[in-house]
């Protein structure tokens, strides 16, 4: 046997080696966070699935979610995701999407939950966690996402606005949300 080193010192010394590795290795370790999930949260390395399947490595218990619904890759600066052929689709940030880049404090839905995506440093220098996230957003929307106060208020007039018998007229530039917010104001009302 030639080449092979099997003493126990070998074996120790290859441990420590991938333990300092590891620790020296994720400075900028992220995190999916279950927003109406206190304390579940699920580490961002290398690349995962998501969905309902036991398959999924990082599995939700949502019916309007697919078996494997996300296909994730941890890659510098966030999370590249691509819709895995779901059958309810994938939101970023309140848009439909395919495919595309998740960084920090940014929201992805997928039926009735909504993941947020966080970093240790920027909790740390205040950002919001999850929690904080959902619990700031107006229950009946899953689709609208900000932080800003004039956004969130005209967030919180969209029932009231939903509950008039009159047409409501939407106005702003090309790609602010019109149509999410359209289809809010239909969600809100009776009608």
């Amino acid at each position: 046997m030639t080449g092979v080193d099997d003493s126990p010192s070998s074996r120790d010394r290859d441990k420590t080696a991938t333990i300092a590795r590891r620790r020296g290795g994720y400075p900028n370790r992220m995190y999916l966070e279950v927003a109406d999930e206190p304390n579940r949260r699920f580490v961002c390395e290398g690349t995962w699935t998501v969905g309902t399947s036991h398959a999924a490595k990082f599995q939700l218990n949502d019916p309007y979610i697919s078996g494997i619904h996300l296909k994730c890759a941890r890659i510098p600066g966030g999370v590249w995701i691509e819709d895995a052929d779901s059958k309810n689709g994938t939101r970023l940030n309140g848009i439909e999407i395919q495919s595309g880049l998740v960084t920090p404090g940014m929201c992805i839905t997928m039926g009735r939950k909504r993941l947020w995506l966080s970093h240790p440093a920027s909790v740390s220098r205040g950002a919001s966690t999850a929690r904080e996230h959902a619990a700031a957003a107006p229950n009946w929307s899953s689709r609208l996402v900000g932080t800003s106060p004039v956004f969130r208020e005209s967030i919180h007039r969209i029932p009231a606005f939903a509950s008039l018998p009159h047409p409501v007229l939407i106005l702003g530039e090309t790609g602010t949300g019109k149509e999410v917010v359209a289809r809010e104001l239909h969600d809100a009302g009776s009608r």
